[in-house]
């Protein structure tokens, strides 16, 4: 018995262990994103969304302890694609697509097909 339990105890300490889960899938309309800012989990770069009156969004992109840049953006939701825009009505300079929330946690697929994790919260402005 000892040598089932043995194994299984591993197995399921490996799964806690392993990335955490994408959560369940959303939208982004849902997400409610005017007043909120999406702060990318990375270890390296930044890229902060602050979402805005009037379709705006405030970006800061760069590496922590090197340059950044703030430009400004417009946004919206098209589908089930959050697109940021240099004009409104224009292709994004970045899409996100196939939302999915846990806790606070958002996960996407960017439009090159790359996962990414954002840390939703109330924008301080």
């Amino acid at each position: 018995m000892r040598s089932i339990v043995l194994p299984l105890a591993f197995a399921a300490l490996l799964a806690g262990c392993s990335r955490a889960q994408e959560g369940q899938p959303t939208d982004w309309s849902t997400l409610g994103l005017q007043g909120q800012t999406l702060d990318l989990i990375d270890d390296s770069k930044i890229e902060t969304y602050r979402f805005i009156e009037q379709g705006l969004v405030a970006a800061t992109f760069g590496t922590k302890g090197g340059a950044v840049t703030a430009p400004l953006f417009y946004w919206r939701v098209d589908g089930q694609s959050l697109v940021i825009s240099e004009s409104p009505g224009q292709q994004g300079v970045e899409e996100l697509v196939t939302p999915k929330i846990q806790g606070d946690v958002v996960s996407a697929k960017r439009k090159s097909g790359a996962s990414v994790q954002y840390r939703l919260a109330k924008s301080n402005v």
